[in-house]
C-alpha cells in the first residue's frame, strides 16, 4: 500500500526525534494500525538517511491538522455521535 504524504512526514518524525536507527521493524511495532509494508518503510527510512532532511513547515501544517481531527474525534465520542 502506498503511503501517504501525512504518513511519510509522521515517520521522518518520528525516524529523527526517536532515533530509530534502521527501525522499519520498530516503526511498523509502533503504529500497528497502519497498513504499511515494510520494504516501502525500508526504503523511505534509506531516503531519510542519506538526505537527513524533513520538510518542518509541512510537518507543523500536518501536525496540526492531525490535532484538530484528534480535537474532533474525541468531542464528537464524548457527545455520543457516530461516524
Amino acid at each position: 500500500m502506498k503511503i501517504s504524504q501525512q504518513d511519510v512526514i509522521l515517520i521522518k518524525n518520528v525516524y529523527l526525534s526517536k532515533g530509530y536507527g534502521h527501525g522499519a521493524h520498530r516503526l511498523l511495532s509502533e503504529f500497528p494500525n497502519k497498513s504499511w509494508e515494510f520494504g516501502s518503510i525500508d526504503t523511505l527510512l534509506k531516503k531519510i538517511r542519506r538526505t537527513g532532511t524533513i520538510d518542518w513547515q509541512r510537518l507543523v501544517e500536518v501536525w496540526d491538522d492531525l490535532q484538530q481531527t484528534v480535537i474532533d474525534s474525541a468531542v464528537s465520542v464524548s457527545r455520543g455521535d457516530s461516524d
